[in-house]
């Protein structure tokens, strides 16, 4: 399981990880992580970076996106209806689904773009990852359907109080 001094995961990982597949591709997110499903498994959040139109500079934060999960028989194929809810320039993470309303999301967002300079993520030559905590952090809500002139939704913060918020979740209920 080691080649070069580094372990090959798909080895290590091949009694634990089974049927195991992509749903975010190359072509349409430079990176993506951080992904939950809905309670009925039929929709996932994810925070992503979209590969840049031509011409144009990879965004520097994660947005957060919204997708229908695609099934073939009982088996997980891709996503279809991919769709950003965050504002643009915005920085986010920490999606989470309603128990009982998969229309209704939660995630941290800064809802404009963070004031903090420097670039988050893995840091090259340092072999460093930072991640940021820019003090306009909210957690807010947002219905993935209500779509803005063809952009994301618009998230409403579910309360507001100075410095960084954000790694939230719904109670089973949905009712904290």
């Amino acid at each position: 399981a080691r080649a070069a001094g580094r372990v090959d995961w798909k080895v290590a990982e091949s009694a634990l990880l089974t049927r195991h597949i992509q749903l975010t591709r190359r072509e349409d997110f430079i990176k993506a992580g951080e992904a939950y499903f809905s309670r009925d498994g039929r929709r996932i959040i994810f925070q992503a970076i979209p590969v840049p139109k031509a011409g144009d500079g990879p965004d520097q934060f994660y947005s957060m996106y919204v997708a229908d999960v695609v099934f073939e028989g009982e088996a997980i194929t891709g996503l279809t209806n991919i769709k950003r809810v965050s504002p643009a320039g915005s920085a986010n993470t920490c999606g989470w689904f309603h128990p009982t309303d998969n229309n209704r999301v939660l995630f941290g967002s800064t809802i404009v773009p963070p004031s903090a300079k420097g670039k988050p993520g893995f840091q090259v030559g340092t072999s460093r990852y930072i991640w940021q905590f820019p003090e306009e952090m909210e957690v807010v809500t947002v219905d993935p359907k209500v779509q803005t002139r063809g952009a994301a939704a618009d998230p409403k913060p579910l309360f507001s109080r100075p410095g960084y918020d954000a790694e939230c979740s719904y109670s089973a209920d949905g009712r904290f």
